[in-house]
C-alpha cells in the first residue's frame, strides 16, 4: 500500500475515533446532568404566585379582534 495512503487512513481513524469518544463523553454526561437536575430541581407544579390577575377583559378582546381583521383585509396578501 502506498505510504500516503496509508497516513491517510490512519489520520482518518484517528479523526473518526476522536469524535465518536467526544460525542460518547458528550451523551454520558447530557444524561448525567439530566438526572441531577430531575433529582435537584424543583417541583414543576410549584408555579411563583404572580400579582396580576390573569384576565382579558372584553375591550382587549375587541381590539385583538379588530387588529386581525384589519391584517387580513390588506392588499397584497398571498
Amino acid at each position: 500500500m502506498n505510504p500516503l495512503l496509508a497516513s491517510g487512513m490512519e489520520l482518518m481513524l484517528i479523526g473518526m475515533g476522536a469524535v465518536f469518544v467526544f460525542l460518547a463523553l458528550l451523551v454520558l454526561v447530557t444524561g448525567m446532568m439530566s438526572s441531577l437536575i430531575n433529582k435537584y430541581a424543583l417541583d414543576a407544579g410549584a408555579q411563583i404566585p404572580s400579582n396580576k390577575p390573569n384576565v382579558i377583559d372584553n375591550e382587549l378582546i375587541q381590539v385583538i379582534k379588530e387588529s386581525v381583521y384589519l391584517h387580513r383585509r390588506r392588499p397584497g396578501r398571498n
